[in-house]
């Protein structure tokens, strides 16, 4: 119905870990855009270079240089990013500063038939689309839509997809 928002209450994504690291190949480039970008709106440009400056000298460059929208990047550098920016930026709450990035990139990144649907009042078919939305984010896994109503979703995380505060930015996209 117009006007009411479809909420995504509540994602499955069991924990599972391969000698002790979280297993997911690679992730979009388009992905990490949004870490600088949100810095900067939020924070200041000059956080910007302080955070990449904290960073590995390899991830440290992404941030200050911006990544390359369509090249795929290690999970390894994505979690040192995503992990690097909850600690210092997320306080006593860095589930809620995570699903307000990842609110930021999908008001950024939805576009044509997706704000189409959004606009005239069709927010489950947008989320309805997160299977296709996820495989242009991330390699590897899968995102089930397991029921999808007016007003909320459930969703279930596949094989063996996991990261810290995967279940926020899923969350945050769909708010």
């Amino acid at each position: 119905a117009p006007g009411v928002p479809t909420r995504i209450v509540r994602v499955f994504a069991p924990p599972r870990r391969l000698n002790g690291i979280e297993r997911m190949n690679r992730v979009k480039g388009i992905t990490l855009d949004s870490f600088p970008e949100y810095i900067a709106k939020r924070f200041g440009r000059g956080e910007v270079a302080a955070f990449a400056s904290a960073l590995s000298p390899e991830a440290g460059k992404v941030i200050r240089d911006g990544p390359v929208k369509s090249t795929w990047y290690s999970r390894a550098l994505y979690f040192e990013i995503l992990a690097s920016f909850a600690q210092r930026y997320g306080g006593d709450n860095p589930s809620k500063l995570i699903r307000d990035l990842s609110a930021f990139a999908a008001e950024r990144d939805l576009n044509g038939i997706y704000r189409f649907f959004l606009k005239f009042g069709y927010p489950g078919f947008v989320l309805g689309q997160s299977a296709v939305l996820w495989k242009s984010y991330f390699e590897g896994g899968a995102l089930e839509v397991i029921s999808r109503e007016k007003t909320r979703m459930v969703v279930r995380l596949t094989d063996d997809v996991y990261l810290p505060y995967t279940c926020d930015l899923i969350v945050g996209y769909g708010e």
